[in-house]
C-alpha cells in the first residue's frame, strides 16, 4: 500500500468517527450563509499568484517548522500571498480543522481547506469552519464522485481547487473546473516532485480553468520556469516557505526571495 492509499484508508476511519461525534444534521446547523472570499478572483490577478501553505509536517519531509500557525498566518496576512492553504489532516500533517478556524480569524483573504476529501461530510465541515475553498483530488475520487462533491461544494458557497497529476486524469474529468491544480508530486510513487509535470500538462487543461502549479516550487528560478508556460496563474507553496524557518522575519524573507 502506497502512502496515498494509506492516508485515504485512515481518512475513511477518521470521518466515520467524526460522524459519530457529531451527526451530519447537527453539522449542517453550523453552516452559515456568511459571504466568503473568492479564490478564483484572488488568483485571477496579473502574474503568478501565491497560495501560501500552513503545515507543520508532511509524510515526505517529516517535521517542517515549529512556528505556530497563528504566527505564520499573521505573516501571510501582512505580506502578499493571494490566498492561504491550511492542511487539516492531523495524523500525517500535524494539524486539524481547529487550526483552520484559528487562522481564519486572522485573515481577510481566501482560505483553502487542503485535505483528502472523500465524503460530503467533510465539505460541511469546511463550510462550518470558515473555509472559502476546498481541495478535491481526482486521484482519490471517481469521476461521478468528483462531480457530486464539486456541485455540493458550490451549493455550500465553497469554491474547489480540483487537483490532477496526469493526462489521463485531465481527460476523464467530468467537468471543467473553475480552478485546476496540477500536482508535480508523484502521489503513487516516492513522492518526488518535477515541474515538468506542469509543463507537460498545461497545454491540455480546460480553456477557462485557472491553473495552479502545486509542489516542488522552491526558488525564484522555479517561478520563472512556470511563467514561461504562459498558462500558470498561481502556485501553491508550503515546504519551501516553512522548512526550518525559526521566526516571522525568516518567513518574510522566504516569501520575498521566492517572488524576486
Amino acid at each position: 500500500m502506497g502512502i496515498l492509499d494509506e492516508i485515504v484508508e485512515n481518512k475513511k476511519k477518521e470521518v466515520a468517527a467524526r460522524k459519530k461525534e457529531r451527526s451530519l444534521e447537527k453539522l449542517k446547523d453550523r453552516v452559515s450563509g456568511a459571504s466568503r472570499y473568492s479564490l478564483r478572483e484572488a488568483l485571477g490577478e496579473d502574474g503568478i499568484q501565491l497560495i501560501a501553505e500552513i503545515k507543520p509536517r508532511s509524510p515526505s519531509r517529516g517535521p517542517i517548522t515549529d512556528l505556530p500557525a497563528e504566527e505564520i498566518a499573521r505573516v501571510y496576512q501582512q505580506e502578499n500571498p493571494a490566498a492561504v492553504s491550511v492542511l487539516t489532516d492531523e495524523k500525517y500533517f500535524g494539524q486539524g480543522l481547529s487550526t483552520l478556524k484559528k487562522v481564519r480569524m486572522l485573515l481577510d483573504k481566501p482560505v483553502l481547506r487542503k485535505d483528502f476529501i472523500i465524503d460530503s461530510y467533510q465539505l460541511y465541515e469546511a463550510a462550518a469552519a470558515g473555509a472559502d475553498a476546498v481541495l478535491l483530488i481526482a486521484n482519490i475520487l471517481s469521476p461521478a464522485k468528483l462531480k457530486e462533491m464539486y456541485n455540493l461544494a458550490g451549493k455550500l458557497g465553497l469554491e474547489c481547487l480540483v487537483e490532477v497529476h496526469s493526462e489521463e486524469e485531465i481527460k476523464t474529468l467530468p467537468l471543467s473546473p473553475s480552478i485546476l491544480g496540477i500536482n508535480n508530486r508523484r502521489l503513487d510513487g516516492d513522492f518526488s516532485t518535477d515541474l515538468a509535470v506542469t509543463e507537460e500538462l498545461v497545454g491540455i487543461v480546460p480553456e477557462k480553468s485557472l491553473v495552479v502549479s502545486e509542489s516542488g516550487i522552491n526558488t525564484a528560478e522555479d517561478v520563472r520556469r512556470l511563467k514561461k508556460t504562459g498558462r500558470v496563474d498561481a502556485m501553491l507553496v508550503g515546504t519551501a516557505l516553512l522548512d526550518g524557518v525559526k521566526n516571522p522575519r525568516g518567513l518574510v524573507e522566504r516569501i520575498n526571495k521566492l517572488q524576486r
